[in-house]
């Protein structure tokens, strides 16, 4: 798998789909989790700077490359819901930049197109948000859990995969920046 169909298929496009992850997270009872905008305008101001580590599906070996993150927050879209411009770079493969208009929907409840099952204030300020929802990953369905972490100086989206309900989830990439 090339890094540009990684940055397309596991990074950005698997946030089209979640009417299933919407029934799943309603009938388990976590639709009590909301995410607050000033939560994920952490991340606008001055660019990011870090690296991506992913599991190559092909040698089955940890990668980890330069990566980058520019978000800006955009206007209060016309349904209510927030939205921001984010832009993921990587400085050595920049055919495989990539970007998506990433969206907190429903109240906070809905972060790019996955449902928050868990927001938490950690001891040291940093917000920890959690989300699920189902796509397909090395061409097969799947169900995510994105972890993300944010502070003001450190941030990481870390995303965990699994295939069957059966199987424990395991880190398919992970994004840790800096500035």
């Amino acid at each position: 798998m090339t890094l540009r169909s990684l940055a397309t298929s596991a990074c950005l496009a698997p946030f089209a789909a979640c009417a299933a992850t919407r029934a799943a997270s309603a009938a388990s009872g976590n639709a009590g989790a909301v995410v607050p905008a000033t939560d994920i305008d952490r991340l606008t101001g001055a660019p990011w700077s870090g690296t991506l580590t992913y599991l190559d599906y092909t040698s089955h070996v940890q990668t980890t490359i330069k990566s980058s993150l520019p978000m800006t927050r955009l206007p209060v879209r016309s349904d209510g819901d927030f939205a921001w411009e984010m832009r993921v770079g990587y400085a050595d493969e920049p055919q495989a930049n990539s970007g998506e208009t990433a969206v907190l929907m429903r109240g906070g409840r809905v972060f790019r197109d996955g449902h928050v099952l868990e927001r938490a204030v950690l001891s040291d300020g940093t917000v920890r948000v959690v989300t699920e929802q189902e796509g397909p990953d090395d061409s097969r369905p799947a169900r995510f859990r994105f972890v993300y972490l944010l502070s003001e100086k450190q941030c990481s989206i870390q995303k965990l995969v699994r295939f069957t309900p059966e199987e424990a989830f395991f880190e398919r990439h992970i994004y840790r920046w800096s500035r």
